[in-house]
């Protein structure tokens, strides 16, 4: 079994990351690994306005969310030929200990007591978080679960918050 996941990049990473992902891929077969775990993320679907389901069609905006994709694309092809289970996780953000980014900016924000700008107001907005250690568990069940094999899983704490409600937990 192999779990994959990718960060943030440019342009100029995008065409040598998707070669080092099919190389992955080939040496994963090699090695005779049973099942690769991909954590992708929900981030291909940037365009929707609509709740996210396992029916949306991905509409990636940014160079990090097509390359999500064209992986996501490439482990389903190349998992065909080579006989690799494949299973996909596409995580909204992650939180727990070590998060980081703004994220991580916003909780000391809100630990201070200081938030610069009026949070308050951005309550209309809902975003999925997921709990790393829900993430985790999900990993884990899909490491061996024999349902599991070549499915796409869209991954929540099924707890949909604005940004006003995330800035009140944080504080």
């Amino acid at each position: 079994m192999l779990v994959l996941a990718h960060r943030e990049f440019t342009l100029n990473d995008f065409e040598n990351n998707l070669i080092s992902f099919k190389n992955v891929i080939y040496s994963a077969s090699k090695e005779n690994v049973k099942r690769i775990v991909y954590v992708s993320s929900v981030s291909m679907f940037e365009g929707h306005n609509a709740k996210i389901s396992k029916d949306s069609i991905p509409s990636p905006a940014t160079i990090s969310s097509n390359y999500k994709l064209k992986s996501e694309l490439l482990l389903k092809d190349l998992s065909k030929s080579l006989k690799i289970e494949f299973v996909i996780i596409r995580s909204p953000l992650v939180y727990g200990e070590g998060v980081k980014a703004n994220f991580a900016s916003l909780m000391r924000a809100g630990w201070k007591g200081f938030c610069p700008l009026p949070f308050r107001a951005i309550n209309k907005n809902k975003r999925s978080l997921v709990s790393l250690y829900n993430l985790v568990d999900l990993i884990e069940v899909c490491i061996d679960h024999p349902k599991a094999v070549n499915q796409v899983f869209l991954v929540s704490d099924d707890n949909d918050l604005s940004t006003s409600q995330m800035v009140t937990l944080m504080a």
